[in-house]
């Protein structure tokens, strides 16, 4: 089964709040407030988003964090890569940074498959930005 973190799937509510109001500066506990997240997870995915250069942290008084990039121009890919902390791989054989592959890795015959699938995956969520789910996201949330 495929499944993302808890964190990704927090640091998506984080985005999606962040993104009805991009110029806006918001305070993590205002974040945790809105998502009705925990404080300290939301503290955590901020981090991990000004890491990734897809969040500004602003310093002072009335500082917190903004968007880095329209919400036009952030993928779903990029979000879910920063927040997992690797590229989305389906198998370990389509993991660009698995070193210890299976014992397999030579001879399998659904490696070259699996990398297609992987990659059709990623385009698929490459072409999906955080704007594309503001449109259709449920308007009375």
């Amino acid at each position: 089964m495929l499944r993302l973190s808890r964190m990704t799937d927090y640091g998506t509510l984080v985005m999606m709040h962040m993104a009805k109001a991009p110029e806006r500066v918001h305070s993590a506990s205002e974040i945790a407030q809105h998502t009705k997240l925990p404080e300290p997870s939301v503290r955590k995915v901020l981090k991990i988003m000004v890491r990734a250069e897809l969040l500004c942290s602003v310093r002072g008084l009335k500082g917190g964090y903004r968007l880095a990039k329209l919400p036009l121009e952030i993928s779903l890919e990029a979000l879910i890569t920063a927040l997992e902390g690797t590229a989305v791989a389906i198998t370990d054989c389509c993991d660009d940074e698995q070193t210890d592959h299976c014992e397999q890795f030579d001879a399998c015959h659904m490696r070259p498959h699996w990398v297609v699938i992987n990659e059709a995956i990623r385009h698929a969520l490459q072409g999906v930005t955080v704007q594309d789910l503001l449109s259709s996201a449920d308007p009375t949330s």
